[in-house]
């Protein structure tokens, strides 16, 4: 349901899912955590409305969970630091993933982020640096 509230624009509704999801998975009468998809899909709608606090929020629950080595969870945060504004935060993200966790997804949002907000050398670093570590471009990158 979160994923579909996302995706069918409906950010806010899928927020508040995901708070009930988590509020309700400390109860007893409920062993439901989210999963990385459940959290990708939340931040995902965090990006649609630049909600950085509640994206913040998630970003310490993935960090709680582990989930945030996934690097698709990773990506996600990237995407939406970047569109909230805080590039810091989104490349204190990439910085912190582990190398051998990063993928054409990872260093797309990393590379992406940097041209949204200007930073067009800081990009093609960034497509040079992926290219060294032997990552192939796709076409989103």
């Amino acid at each position: 349901m979160i994923a579909n509230y996302e995706q069918s624009s409906y950010p806010d509704e899928a927020l508040y899912l995901f708070a009930n999801m988590l509020k309700e998975g400390g109860s007893r009468r409920f062993e439901v955590k989210p999963d990385a998809v459940t959290v990708i899909s939340t931040i995902s709608a965090c990006a649609k409305i630049c909600a950085s606090r509640p994206g913040k929020v998630i970003h310490r629950y993935t960090i709680a969970t582990g989930l945030h080595q996934d690097a698709r969870v990773g990506s996600a945060l990237i995407d939406v630091y970047a569109k909230c504004g805080d590039m810091e935060l989104g490349r204190q993200v990439f910085e912190e993933m582990k190398e051998s966790s990063r993928t054409v997804i990872s260093w797309s949002s990393m590379i992406g982020a940097e041209g949204l907000h200007g930073e067009g050398r800081r990009a093609l670093q960034l497509l040079m640096d992926m290219q060294k570590e032997g990552i192939k471009s796709n076409e989103i990158t």
